[in-house]
């Protein structure tokens, strides 16, 4: 045997092996074995004290001796010595593993599942508890069975033979006798039963307590009382009526026969008519009404043709469909006009030319001095709205001054205007909404989106920036305003900010992902490459290892199994060419050890004869078998012989009789084993058995078993003393009879319904509940075509020979004056959709004289909104629009909030949104009015803010240079001079507006006023003869504090003063600085 010594890892080929020159350990990848070889490729031996785990897959196994047999084992296999120092293997199933591995009888007999039967002696078995299945108790010679009860769970097969309380097999007679008796709704008399001989019961029915009879008729139907098992227990007759009564306002009552006669409604000409139709009358009135007499009215008369040429109403009017006036004046005396309507309409709808005259409202009123007339509408000649409260009226047109209009906000989809002119005299001709402000205009108004644009745009470059660099990467430029990040790199560089300073630094844990070379490196943690980790001097996670020394190691571990100290654990396979030695076996499941087989499930076979000390099912021990007669140890563990359990059935076994009685006769009884129980029937009753059936039903009587009665016929029926039925049949009745107009008929068939129907506003019918319908006018009655009558009254109204008088309210759904309309009352209320008046004016306020006392004008009622008001403001002098809670009965001072007022063009005086006011649009470029009540020109806005950006902004310099044939040299601005700072030139940005022309210009120049002249710019960079914008990177240079940089205009040679005679540009310089 080859000694492994000195160990060392080393690799060859793609194998790993343990060990040096004195042998390998070799993993052979190629079949995932370990092989222990000598210096050359022999397998050497391997000797174990125990194989813990795993799977045999060897092609020999050994013994210490060097015994022989054994190439393979098969799965489910034990190995024996088929003789000495050889070894076979017999396949072994898992329940005899199972058996093998029991500790002792008792654990056998456990696995086997036997209780203490087992170990009892054939001649003396107890069983107690749990189950005989298919065993013969006493199968060639008679076994007793001793005990007190046996019971069955079904019938015993087979006759029981041998003696039963000792006379079981020759008894004749019940050892007592009985009476048996049947009651309830079938009685029959009692009878002795002892069972020497039959015996036979009569039964009957018992009375219900009706009284046997016929019931029903063609004038009587049978009322019958049945109980809950279907019989008769009572029954009588109800009488049915056939005539009908009919009553009315006036005449005797007559008598309609059911089947027979005919019921006639009958209309009485011009007045009333009547149709019949699907089992209704219809009642209504004809569609001219003539009424021999006066027709009276107690409620409203509403009709849609009255004639008269005067209409005089001395209440109220009420228009429920449209109200035309065709006259020359409506006049409208009343406190309070309120019209619904949300549109005022006014003028001729029809119009079809130019009338030149106005259309508006006009109102009176009184400045306390005077009336005066007041105008509010449309100017026809002047093509425009307009307000005057001191008007001269012509002919329906008005002249006079323009008044005042006191409103909020002026609300306009567009405001169009040739001239927009102010109480200064400035006027706008148009507003612009243009970010460049090029249009420069003096008569055009800028937006505030184009001057924030604007301003933003010159005012853009406030922020400066700056060129960023490092050891890698593109160079970045970094504006000023936003935020530099100083970013570390994950899991090696960290930054952090505090106090105006950045401190840059390590990870705790950095990670480096190339190579990190040190000289002494030092550290309290972990070193890993990401797989092997180096801590506390111990290497894990390495996959494979070179080593120039020794390597001392408590084990190895290949993943899988490990060697440690001359044993392998864990392995899942392993070869060995020697002797394997070990405590046990096992796979896992079962183990043998010492001879002893334990932890065996499957089942264990055995020919021999099994010696137990109980058997068990999992739920049921069985101790013991028994052979006891008389059942005397009643133990749950025991199992009794087949002998023992017929004797104890026997012993139990005794002769019974049957008790029994009916209503009479007394207790009777049978002998269940001689005697026979016979149920006879009685009257009404049969009774018949089969099997183990005994069925009892009713004889028939000597009806005719059918359906009797239907909705035309009564059934008849005969009843005996018991409540059944002998005899039936059935009395036909009529259940119809014939409905008339007059001149149609119909049939009203039993079950249906009669309907007196009246018609919708001119008759109606009441049922009410003394058999009465009541038939009369509705107290709205309408739709009639025409009424016929000497007088039409209402009691209070009446119309007579044409003339309507006494009139106090007139509902109609059109009412046409061809003459005037004049209401004196204090409303008028108007609900129509529209109101068209074709008058051109409407006049406020008639024939009022002295001192105005209050408000005048149109309310609108807006719903859930507040209402809207226009007109005159009395208190405040002034025509107002207004929103208000006052509505069209509101009077005197109104509570007004100014509201908004949406027009086309406006001529103002001022503009006021109630916290400034604006007098005027200005043209000028300094702002020097610096007034709040003043709005500036696009171009003086532009030119303000062209003049104040200036070189004042932090961080730039700039200035517009306009060429004029008188320098070439323009100053643009100077650098502060802060103490402590450092300034330099970050970039340039050049913006020729106008190309320099003249003077031999070619270039530009950026350069300080200092005596040594620093250039920023050269003449190359930038080209004034080409309009753009160059954008120039001054790299950082430095600027000298206090400098006052300049714009040279040169020729081509690049120093030259040029002196242009044309040209503009916009210059400006970002400078940043440090401390």
């Amino acid at each position: 045997m080859a000694n492994i010594k000195n160990f060392g890892i080393k690799g060859v080929a793609s194998d790993v092996q343990y060990g040096k020159s004195g042998g390998f350990v070799v993993y052979d990848s190629s079949n995932n074995k370990f092989q222990f070889k000598d210096n050359g490729s022999a397998l050497e031996d391997v000797e174990f004290a125990t194989v813990q785990a795993g799977t045999w897959s060897g092609t020999a196994i050994a013994t210490t001796k060097g015994g022989t047999g054994l190439t393979s084992v098969a799965a489910d296999n034990i190995i024996y010595t088929s003789g000495a120092n050889t070894f076979a293997a017999s396949s072994i199933s898992a329940f005899g593993r199972s058996i093998i591995d029991d500790a002792d009888a008792s654990a056998g007999r456990t696995t086997l599942g036997l209780g203490t039967i087992a170990t009892q002696a054939a001649d003396s078995v107890n069983i107690d508890g749990g189950a005989i299945d298919g065993t013969i108790i006493g199968g060639t010679t008679k076994a007793a069975i001793g005990g007190t009860v046996i019971t069955a769970t079904t019938n015993f097969a087979g006759a029981l033979t041998g003696d039963v309380t000792g006379n079981s097999d020759t008894a004749t007679a019940l050892a007592n006798a009985r009476t048996i008796t049947i009651d309830g709704d079938v009685d029959a008399t009692a009878t002795a039963f002892d069972g020497s001989q039959n015996i036979t019961l009569t039964t009957t029915l018992d009375n219900t307590g009706v009284s046997a009879a016929s019931y029903g008729s063609s004038t009587a139907i049978p009322v019958i009382t049945v109980d809950s098992k279907g019989r008769i227990t009572a029954a009588t007759t109800a009488a049915i009526s056939s005539a009908l009564t009919i009553a009315a306002d006036s005449g005797s009552n007559d008598t309609v026969t059911v089947g027979t006669d005919t019921l006639t409604f009958a209309g009485t000409s011009n007045e009333i008519e009547t149709t019949v139709s699907n089992n209704q009358i219809q009642i209504g009135l004809p569609d001219d009404v003539t009424i021999g007499g006066d027709l009276t009215v107690t409620g409203t008369l509403n009709s849609d043709d009255i004639t008269s040429s005067t209409v005089t109403i001395t209440g109220d009017a009420v228009v429920s469909g449209t109200l035309t006036v065709n006259g020359t004046t409506t006049t409208v005396n009343s406190t309070t006009v309120q019209v619904d309507d949300p549109i005022f309409e006014v003028g001729d709808p029809g119009i079809s030319s130019d009338d030149n005259l106005d259309r508006g409202i006009k109102f009176n009123w009184h400045d306390g001095s005077n009336a005066k007339k007041g105008f509010f509408g449309y100017d026809d000649s002047a093509s425009e709205f307009v307000f005057i409260a001191d008007a001269t009226e012509s002919s329906n047109t008005f002249t006079g001054t323009k008044s005042a209009i006191r409103t909020g906000a002026i609300n306009s989809a567009a405001i169009t205007a040739t001239s927009f002119t102010g109480a200064s005299g400035a006027t706008i001709t148009a507003f612009l909404d243009e970010d460049n402000m090029a249009s420069n205009s003096a008569t055009v108004g800028a937006t505030q989106q184009s001057i924030k644009a604007y301003v933003d745009t010159e005012v853009g470059a406030i922020t400066s920036s700056f060129t960023l660099s490092a050891d890698s990467g593109s160079n970045d430029t970094f504006t000023t305003g936003g935020t530099l990040n100083f970013a570390g790199t994950s899991n090696e560089i960290e930054t952090a900010v505090s106090n105006d300073a950045i401190t840059i630094g390590l990870v705790n844990a950095p990670t480096v992902s190339g190579t990190m070379t040190a000289g002494n490196f030092t550290t309290a943690g972990i070193i890993t490459d990401g797989v092997a980790s180096l801590s506390d001097g111990a290497i894990t996670g390495a996959t494979t290892g070179a080593f120039s020394g020794t390597v001392t190691a408590g084990a190895f571990n290949d993943g899988a199994a490990t060697y440690d100290a001359g044993t392998i654990s864990s392995g899942v396979a392993a070869t060995f060419s020697g002797a394997v030695q070990g405590g046990s076996i096992t796979d896992g499941t079962a183990t043998m050890t010492g001879g002893a087989l334990t932890g065996l499930t499957g089942a264990l076979t055995t020919t021999g004869t099994v010696t137990f000390g109980s058997l068990s099912d999992g739920s049921i021990t069985v101790t013991a078998f028994v052979d006891e007669d008389n059942m005397a140890s009643d133990s749950a563990t025991l199992v009794p012989t087949q002998q023992s359990v017929k004797a104890y059935v026997d012993a139990q076994l005794t002769a019974s009789d049957l008790d029994f009685q009916g209503d009479s006769g007394g207790a009777l009884s049978i002998d269940l084993d001689s005697e026979t129980l016979d149920i006879a029937g009685g009257t009404g009753i049969s009774t018949a058995g089969s099997g183990n059936t005994l069925t009892v039903t009713l004889d028939n009587t000597a009806v005719s078993a059918a359906s009797y009665g239907s909705a035309t016929a009564i059934p008849v029926l005969t009843v005996d003393a018991q409540g059944r039925i002998t005899a039936a049949s059935t009395a036909s009745i009529s259940t119809s009879f014939t409905l008339s107009d007059g001149s149609n008929t119909q049939t009203v068939a039993g079950g249906d319904t009669l309907t007196i129907a009246g018609t919708a506003n001119e008759i109606e019918v009441t049922v009410g509940a003394t058999d009465t319908a009541t038939i009369g006018l509705p107290s709205t009655v309408s739709g009639l075509t025409s009424v016929s009558a000497a007088t039409l009254t209402d009691g209070t109204a009446s119309i007579n020979s044409g003339a309507l008088s006494g009139v106090t309210s007139i509902a109609a759904t059109d009412l046409v004056l061809a003459g005037n309309l004049t209401v004196n009352g204090t409303t008028v209320t108007n609900s129509a959709t529209n109101t068209s008046i074709e008058d051109q004016l409407i006049e406020l306020g008639t024939g009022r004289s002295g001192s105005a006392s209050g408000d005048a004008g149109i309310v609108i009622e807006r719903g859930a909104d507040t209402n809207v008001f226009i007109g005159w403001d009395e208190s405040a002098d002034q025509v107002q629009i207004a929103t208000t809670s006052a509505t069209g009965t509101s009077t005197g001072d109104l509570t007004l909030t100014d509201a908004n007022l949406k027009a086309g063009t406006i001529t103002y005086a001022s503009l006021s949104d109630g916290a400034i006011t604006i007098t005027a649009f200005v043209d000028e470029d300094n702002m020097a009015s610096d007034s709040a009540s003043l709005v500036p020109t696009q171009q003086s806005v532009k030119a303000y803010v062209d003049s104040q950006v200036v070189a004042q902004d932090d961080g730039i310099v700039r200035a517009t240079c306009t060429a004029n044939s008188s320098a070439s040299t323009f100053t643009i601005g100077a650098i502060p001079g802060v103490a402590g700072r450092s300034y330099f030139a970050n970039k340039a940005v050049i913006k020729v507006t106008t190309a320099f022309a003249g003077g031999s210009v070619d270039g530009f120049k950026i350069t300080d006023n200092e005596s040594s002249e620093t250039t920023y710019v050269t003449a190359a960079q930038a080209d004034p003869t080409v309009t753009g914008t160059y954008v120039l990177d001054l790299g950082m240079e430095a600027l000298t504090s206090g400098t006052t940089l300049q714009l040279d205009v040169v020729q081509s040679d690049g120093s030259t003063a040029a002196v242009a005679t044309s040209g503009a540009a916009t210059v400006t310089v970002e400078y940043v600085y440090n401390t």
